[in-house]
């Protein structure tokens, strides 16, 4: 699966849904140190977004 880095992980998450993606898995944190969200595209193809900073 590929992820992408976002440096404004709730930004790029609503941008992506606006261009069609559909949320697979909701915002995660992990360890306290990092957030992923999973996405599912038109085609069908599942990818994610991490970002480095946790959120606020």
């Amino acid at each position: 699966m590929t992820y992408l880095f976002s440096e404004d992980l709730e930004a790029a998450s609503e941008r992506v849904v606006e261009l069609g993606a559909a949320v697979e898995r909701p915002r995660v944190e992990l360890d306290g140190t990092q957030w992923f969200e999973l996405f599912g595209d038109t085609a069908d193809v599942q990818w994610g977004l991490r970002t480095n900073q946790p959120k606020q």
